[in-house]
């Protein structure tokens, strides 16, 4: 499991952040994008997942308690 927390734009293309997970899909690693706040978008974290249902975006004042259940939540999807 991975779990990646952004709150702005990467920038690096999409073909550099594809290439840094690539090692941990290999092995089979989940990778959870969590994106906080307004200044990031989903599509900015595509290409570090293999499922774009494990992208999670919050606001960026949401309670660290409920963040950390909602992270969970994705965590144990699938299992």
């Amino acid at each position: 499991m991975l779990i990646v927390i952004i709150d702005k734009r990467s920038t690096n293309s999409a073909e550099e952040l594809a290439k840094a997970v690539k090692p941990f899909e290999v092995i089979g690693v989940k990778v959870i994008p969590v994106i906080v706040g307004n200044n990031a978008q989903p599509r900015d974290v595509q290409p570090i997942t293999t499922n774009t249902k494990n992208i999670l975006a919050v606001k960026k004042n949401e309670n660290p308690q409920i963040l950390g259940e909602k992270i969970m939540d994705k965590v144990v999807q699938g299992i």
